[in-house]
């Protein structure tokens, strides 16, 4: 099965095997990354993958000065702008985020062991218990099938990294050609660099999410 689908992925958290209480620890580690957490307005500089977003969005090409003011006047950055570093907004919206809901197996349970795949939230609909749904989608990392790709991997430290960050856009399901070319190109890369980090955490546990952004 495809690590992702449409804006559902699958997501590897890794944590200290001697963790205590998994479902906790993996919400205090990714809490940072919440789509819907708001701070102060602090000026902040934009992600690839939202420039790739927003450029397709408003057609705007090339021309990121012409994106950074349509950013300011239609969406809902405080102020926006570019400079040598590239395009930045100031917002209160967490512009680091990678998910807006997420639930331990849900589409891709029991992908982190390599077993078959339910259906969507089919783990909600189930008599099974905390232990046993758990026991699904949670994998010591030196168990991990070396054919089982996450398509994003937070580590312990809390980093999260991802397809995405190697310029994968769901752009591409749009026919959007320059996206195309990048996708296919993260994809390839995407297999090597995910067990580079899975193999400096064989320690560790991973517990498969399905995370919606």
């Amino acid at each position: 099965m495809e690590a992702t689908s449409a804006l559902h992925s699958f997501v590897a958290v890794l944590l200290p095997a001697d963790t205590a209480d998994v479902r906790k620890a993996v919400k205090r580690l990714i809490a940072r990354y919440d789509q819907n957490a708001y701070t102060a307005p602090i000026k902040k500089y934009m992600p690839h993958r939202d420039i790739d977003h927003y450029t397709w969005q408003y057609k705007t090409g090339g021309d990121l000065h012409r994106l950074a003011a349509r950013l300011k006047a239609e969406y809902r950055y405080d102020d926006a702008g570019v400079d040598e570093i590239g395009v930045w907004v100031v917002t209160e919206v967490n512009i680091d985020s990678r998910w807006d809901y997420w639930t331990i197996g849900g589409n891709y349970s029991g992908l982190v062991r390599g077993n078959a795949v339910h259906d969507l939230c089919a783990d909600d609909g189930e008599s099974i218990s905390e232990e046993e749904h758990l026991r699904r989608n949670v994998c010591p990392v030196i168990d991990m099938p070396e054919n089982v790709i996450p398509f994003s991997v937070v580590t312990p430290a809390g980093e999260w990294v991802s397809q995405m960050d190697l310029g994968w856009s769901l752009l591409e399901a749009y026919g959007e050609g320059v996206y195309r070319g990048r996708t296919q190109e993260a994809e390839a890369q995407w297999p090597s660099m995910a067990r580079a980090i899975l193999y400096k955490h064989l320690d560790c546990i991973a517990v498969g999410l399905d995370v919606h952004s």
